[in-house]
């Protein structure tokens, strides 16, 4: 069962060991001996938090992430309900190309590709699933231009009060002769600043 679990634990270490692992299970069958023994296997430096002894401020960190993590999880599963409900004759499809977003914009992929998704995949077996994402407003569709001189307009949503624009500033740095006006959607108040409008998330359909 170790060796087991261990082989599972290098596996995530391998294909995707930027995300976090949870591993789960009943109380006392090893779970901090073997995350400890992979820790100390695996890597030169690691950092031990025990939330039996940790200070408030650090147990803090992790109830507010957790909560904001809920909420997200939450929300997805809300969409994966429509997807199944009305997505009719190709809601697998769809399920796929919604789920794997996230992990081909996590690479910094440029474009999506469809070969993450099986390694004969091409758009035209996923045309009719990509476009249905697009007219039920879960995903936007963006067309490659050689010549962005028509008026650009980024957005940037932000989910916590507190957040930087880095990626924001360095496009509007970049392509100033082309930009529209800017947008960030975030939980806070409406307010411009920096050439840059600021919108709190109920105002998402009014731009």
């Amino acid at each position: 069962m170790k060796r087991k679990i261990y082989d599972s634990m290098r596996k995530w270490e391998e294909e995707n060991g930027r995300t976090a692992l949870l591993i789960d299970g009943a109380r006392r069958v090893g779970k901090s001996y073997i995350a400890q023994e992979f820790t100390k296997r695996e890597y030169k430096r690691y950092i031990l938090i025990d939330f039996n002894h940790a200070p408030a401020e650090i147990t803090d960190l992790f109830v507010h992430y957790l909560n904001d993590f809920r909420v997200k999880r939450d929300i997805l599963e809300l969409y994966r309900a429509d997807i199944i409900k009305h997505a009719e004759g190709y809601q697998m499809k769809v399920a796929q190309i919604f789920d794997d977003i996230p992990a081909q914009l996590q690479k910094h992929d440029t474009k999506f590709k469809f070969s993450s998704l099986k390694k004969e995949a091409r758009f035209r077996e996923y045309e009719d699933a990509l476009f249905w994402l697009s007219d039920a407003m879960i995903t936007n569709i963006c067309y490659n231009s050689t010549a962005p001189n028509i008026g650009l307009k980024p957005i940037e949503v932000k989910s916590s009060k507190n957040y930087t624009l880095t990626s924001l500033r360095k496009f509007k740095g970049k392509y100033k002769d082309q930009l529209h006006i800017p947008y960030v959607l975030h939980p806070n108040d409406l307010k411009e600043e920096d050439g840059i409008l600021f919108l709190p998330l109920y105002m998402t359909p009014l731009i």
